[in-house]
């Protein structure tokens, strides 16, 4: 199994992992420590508010005993038969505040 990391950085619009096909079998999303604002999980034409339907990750404040921020929110979707059958060009990321960053991971057999 193959697994990828990456960092999204939330824009005006709606952003990707990828703009082409990308299958996997695990795909999973979390709001950045030291983020304000709430991110939105949906797919195309994905808005911030909620006019369309979309899985809300809220920020953190909590602080480690280290005085670093905690992330926020996760949420994941995987295949039960460990297949490469999700698509992550599907999925759209938005968020509150522009420059906040949005962690992926992806996994690939």
């Amino acid at each position: 199994m193959t697994t990828k990391w990456g960092t999204l950085t939330v824009g005006s619009a709606p952003i990707q992992i990828s703009t082409t096909p990308l299958k996997c079998c695990k795909l999973s999303f979390q709001v950045a420590p030291g983020d304000t604002g709430s991110i939105k999980i949906g797919g195309p034409g994905l808005t911030p508010d909620t006019s369309t339907p979309g899985t809300y990750l809220e920020s953190s404040s909590s602080v480690n005993k280290d005085g670093s921020a905690q992330a926020g929110s996760l949420w994941s979707v995987e295949s039960y038969t460990d297949a490469n059958e999700i698509d992550a060009s599907s999925y759209r990321v938005h968020g509150t505040h522009v420059g906040d960053l949005v962690f992926y991971e992806y996994h690939q057999n």
